[in-house]
């Protein structure tokens, strides 16, 4: 009688171990069983170190031949901009405050950490509603008389153009009459945006009687020139200069010490008296341009036409356009931004889970509502484009040809190329998103942690891809225990889930994860005791996952202060890639020497497979273990047999109840490629195991304490690559197997 295995699948936690196929195991580490071998993980790559000490999110940004590390201490997804060759090389996050954006010179021209800079996603409608004069030139009463209006937009230097303002007063004109356009402001309302003044001081003005001249007290952090372009914005009148012509953009006409400048009021009026205003805002640094647009008929609310494209440092426009040279219908009207930190507006706070989902669409959500922007304008979010489902939105994911929107109720899917007609689809399967950070799109389908497992959704299709492997309450235990996945991600074609959950047990091992290939079945379900590099013992707390979308290679985040109450070091984060050596680094890691813990050859962790309970006919003594591996190198393998026998069947007059270590032992080759074997049997009396020394061994093959046993198990622990185990009853069978 004999058992032999020569290839090795993962385990199945629900299912009893009596029961599992011949080749499958009751627990299996840190394996890789894509070729049917048992082969031992890589140990990872070489760490980065990362500025921060609290990195949740990274991101591998790569530009002009070089990778930058870009690093966030919030829960941040990014995606690439969606025009190919962009000029600018810019990048898109939400989890921030309020959506961003940056190009590649923000992302790394400064000191710090990357990304250095950003901008506020999105472009608001100026407050300043444009005011237009009175007509100047003739009139000769046979032209076509058109009532005008003009509003004006903001765009950006990346091209970017946001909602107009507010339409001017109306006027009336005939062609050949020139409109002076004044009120044209440059101060956005809002903070970090990529137009109009990008510096704002407190400063007070001061009027003179008799005189247009400001004079501008500001706290002199910076220094200005004659000439340089300011701003004044929020003013009330001052001294009988109107609040219009203090609230206006100017060139500086003299400074006469670190603190003021002067300037004249524009339009330039005299004041009446001497009087300071309370502080308000002075602006400068002009990024940008206006476009101004006018009306063609005799209503405000037709359809504007281009006029002319404006330095953002001017206040106002000299329009002598004919109706017949105007340009394009403005077509930005319902450019709005996304949802951002104006409360006011989005009591449900900022836009989160940033998505391409193809045709050059992003698409975000806020509380209950879903978001899409126009395609390959991710600045522009309209109104129209927004969606609100029954419940609250936890994430969202491409999966396959469609949108999954993972919710804390009923889930969704949404389809579509034209933003404006997405088809909106509810799923009957209830499996709410428990966990945004599970949500993993894994190319043509995407997977969560639900509450009965690990949910697949492809093209509206929901399964639950655990179904066979984990019982439910399994799958929901606290502690140590427990299987559901809080943070996941793609790894080649597999999931890797980590298992730590605050509050639970797990804490002595912050860093397990499993391993699921799926369409493998029953095959490919292992667990990964340390997805972080554990050679640096103040940086074995798992932070994070990266996947890289150009790779599909797994990195993972590691390090810095307390992490779920079970971590108070304060050191810098670091980034390495997972199941990857690199050559080039074995000297050191963590600042430790790789040789003292390792091999010097040493690349792969340690696998460990332990094979199902073989349950026998009838009681047997299995005389000999057998395990074939690629080497024996690096450590050698160990191997563990374990008996169980039946409450009626005595072994050298000791009665064994359960099960117990029948052998323990560890084949080694030696320096001069002979193998070598030691360990302890327990023969007859597992309270009292024997050690034993065999100086050398012509083959892998172990004899085993003589005993009767209903059941058998063997474990193996080695860094090699296992090709076969066997148990045998005779030698001469063991060979001829």
């Amino acid at each position: 009688m004999y058992f032999k295995l020569k290839t090795f699948k993962g385990m199945a936690p629900k299912i009893n171990n009596r029961l599992l196929q011949e080749d499958m195991a009751q627990t299996v580490r840190n394996a890789n069983l894509e070729s049917g071998h048992l082969k031992p993980l890589s140990i990872n790559g070489e760490p980065i170190d990362l500025v921060g000490n609290e990195v949740q999110t990274y991101y591998r940004y790569k530009f002009g031949g070089t990778d930058y590390n870009l690093e966030f201490s919030d829960d941040v997804d990014v995606v690439p901009g969606a025009i190919a060759d962009d000029a600018f090389d810019r990048l898109y996050w939400t989890g921030q405050t309020f959506p961003r954006m940056a190009s590649s010179t923000e992302i790394t021209t400064g000191s710090g950490a990357y990304p250095r800079g950003s901008f506020r996603l999105g472009i608001e409608a100026p407050a300043k509603t444009p005011v237009a004069q009175a007509p100047t030139g003739t009139d000769d009463g046979t032209q076509i008389k058109y009532s005008t209006a003009y509003v004006y937009t903001y765009v950006t230097p990346f091209g970017e153009e946001g909602p107009p303002s507010a339409a001017s007063n109306v006027v009336t004109k005939v062609d050949g009459q020139t409109v002076l356009v004044t009120n044209v402001g440059a101060v956005p309302s809002k903070t970090s945006t990529s137009y109009g003044t990008r510096i704002k001081l407190n400063a007070t003005v001061t009027t003179a009687n008799g005189s247009p001249t400001l004079t501008v007290t500001h706290d002199g952090s910076y220094t200005f020139s004659v000439g340089d372009a300011v701003a004044l914005d929020g003013f009330a009148a001052t001294g009988g200069i109107p609040a219009d012509a203090i609230n206006s953009t100017f060139n500086i006409a003299t400074v006469p010490n670190s603190t003021t400048f002067t300037v004249t009021s524009n339009p330039s009026t005299n004041a009446t008296s001497a009087a300071t205003s309370a502080s308000a805002t002075l602006a400068f640094s002009f990024f940008g341009t206006k476009r101004i647009y006018r009306s063609n008929t005799g209503s405000n609310t037709t359809d504007f036409q281009f006029v002319a494209e404006i330095p953002m440092s001017n206040n106002g426009y000299t329009d002598s356009k004919n109706n017949d040279q105007l340009g394009e219908v403005i077509p930005s009207t319902f450019w709005v931004a996304p949802p951002d930190d104006d409360s006011s507006l989005y009591p449900n706070g900022q836009m989160k889970g940033l998505t391409a989902i193809g045709n050059g669409i992003f698409a975000g959500f806020s509380g209950k509502r879903l978001c899409f922007s126009e395609p390959f304008l991710p600045h522009a979010w309209p109104i129209a484009y927004r969606v609100t489902l029954e419940d609250e939105i936890v994430g969202i994911s491409m999966a396959g040809n469609v949108l999954f929107i993972g919710t804390k109720g009923t889930n969704y899917i949404a389809a579509g190329t034209d933003p404006q007609a997405m088809s909106i689809q509810k799923l009957e399967a209830a499996e709410p998103l428990l966990h945004k950070k599970s949500l993993v799109d894994m190319g043509g389908y995407c997977l969560y942690s639900g509450p009965d497992g690990l949910i697949g959704v492809e093209n509206g299709q929901v399964t639950n891809v655990t179904e066979e492997l984990i019982t439910g309450k399994l799958w929901n235990t606290t502690g140590s225990g427990g299987y559901m996945a809080r943070v996941g991600a793609r790894h080649e074609n597999k999931y890797i889930g980590h298992l730590y959950q605050d509050g639970s047990s797990r804490t002595t091992n912050l860093s397990q994860c499993f391993s699921l290939e799926i369409g493998a079945g029953l095959n490919s379900f292992t667990i990964i005791d340390n997805v972080v590099s554990d050679l640096d013992s103040t940086r074995r707390n798992f932070r994070g996952f990266f996947t890289d979308p150009d790779t599909n290679r797994l990195s993972v985040i590691k390090g810095g202060q307390n992490v779920g109450g079970s971590n108070t070091t304060s050191t810098n984060c670091q980034v390495e890639e997972f199941d990857t050596f690199n050559d080039t680094w074995r000297a050191t890691q963590g600042g430790q020497n790789i040789a003292a813990l390792y091999d010097p050859d040493e690349t792969k962790r340690e696998v460990l497979w332990q094979s199902k309970e073989i349950v026998l006919e009838k009681p047997t003594s299995m005389a000999f273990v057998k395990v074939v591996c690629n080497t024996y190198e690096h450590g050698g393998v160990k191997i563990n047999v374990f008996g169980r026998e039946a409450s009626n069947v005595v072994n050298s007059g000791h009665t064994i109840s359960d099960g117990f270590q029948i052998l323990s032992a560890t084949i080694v080759q030696n320096g001069s490629g002979q193998l070598q074997v030691s360990g302890t049997s327990s023969i007859g009396n597992t309270n009292n195991p024997q050690s034993f020394t065999t100086s050398v061994i012509a083959e892998p093959i172990l004899r085993l304490p003589r005993g009767l046993f209903k059941e058998y198990s063997v474990t193996v622990v080695t860094h090699n690559e296992v090709y076969e185990i066997c148990l045998a009853e005779s030698i001469a069978e063991l060979r001829a197997l």
